[in-house]
Formats: structure tokens, sequence, C-alpha cells
């Protein structure tokens, strides 16, 4: 999955020509209008569609996503594909209105679609977000590559659209190197206006 990704990655850019990974610093970060998270140290990101990536290490170590304001029929996340492929097609679509276990399905259904296998999900609550309720689980899961993975999502729903923000590192290293910034990055979301 990540070497795949990796290689989709860098022909997307380059046929694309304006997809780059940059340095986000440890300031507000605008992720979409009204969006915006504050990283504590200095990643590198990049903005594939409506999709946030971010890294400390590289994204085949560890990988932080961030899908604002999801519409129904979108897909949660957004990669970068060489023409072409057919990488990401298969990828299940948002609904408005799901419960908690149907978001838990969507976003397992969206890994698989990813070439992920063996996904665990534990410890499957609901949690306030910065005032808003969030679906929040744990994960385990095995890329296409065989790498062990662990992560952690949480999900939210405002009005029609959706919040996807999804870490998940190596399992030997990489997942408690980064878990506590990735989660005050995720913690650290202000939401712009509700329409009133």
């Amino acid at each position: 999955m990540i070497t795949r990704f990796l290689i989709m990655a860098l022909l997307g850019a380059i046929v694309a020509g304006c997809q780059s990974w940059t340095l986000v610093e440890a300031k507000p970060y605008t992720l979409a209008s009204g969006y915006t998270v504050e990283p504590t140290r200095t990643w590198s990101a990049i903005k594939i569609g409506n999709t946030h990536h971010m890294t400390i290490d590289g994204p085949g170590l560890q990988r932080l996503i961030i899908s604002t304001d999801v519409q129904p029929g979108d897909k949660l996340i957004d990669i970068a594909v060489a023409p072409g492929s057919e990488a990401g097609k298969a990828f299940p679509e948002y609904s408005a209105g799901l419960s908690p276990i149907e978001i838990v399905e969507l976003i397992d259904n969206t890994l698989e679609a990813w070439d992920s296998s063996q996904i665990v999900k534990s410890n499957i609550r609901q949690d306030d977000l910065n005032g808003e309720t969030a679906t929040v689980f744990d994960l385990s899961m095995v890329s296409s590559d065989g790498l062990n993975y662990r992560g952690f999502v949480y999900a939210v729903q405002r009005e029609e659209s959706f919040q996807l923000f999804l870490y998940y590192g190596t399992d030997l290293f990489h997942y408690e190197k980064n878990a506590d910034d990735a989660l005050a990055i995720i913690k650290s979301i202000t939401w712009p206006q509700k329409e009133t």
C-alpha cells in the first residue's frame, strides 16, 4: 500500500506539476475555509483534493490524514494517482446522517479499498472534539507491503459534511513516537461557524 502510494504520489506530482510536500511550522495551519489546526512541531504536508496528508518521518512510516468538509457523494480520502490508474476509484462514498457504527464501517471500507488488510477496530466510543461529537476508535492494520500499523480515528459529522482525522504509524516505532503530536493537532481543530 505505502510503496504503491509513494509511486502514485510521485507520478501524480510530476504530472500535475503543482502538488508537492511543504513544511508546516508550529503555528496555525489553514486546512480549508474556517478550518485550522495548530501543530506543536514542524510536519511535512501535501494537499491532494480535499485531503491533507501530514508526516514527520515519511508517509510510509507514519501519517496524519485530515479530510474536512467531505460532502455526501464524496470519498473520505483523496490520493494522488498516476493518469489512467484505478487506485482510489473503489473508495466508498460518504452519505449524511450515519450512525457511529456506520462511520466505523465506512472508514474500514475506505482502508480496505486503499489495500489495507487485517483491520482491527477497538475502543469504539464517542467523545467531544472542540464542541462537536466525534466517533473515535483505535485500529491496527497491515499494508499490502506487509507492514503492521497502529492508529486512531476521530470522525465528525457537522451538518451535512464529514471530517476525518486518521493517524497511523508503524507498530514497532513510529506510532508511539508521533501519536501525541498527531493527537495535539487533531484536538487543536477550529471549526467554521455553522450556517444558521
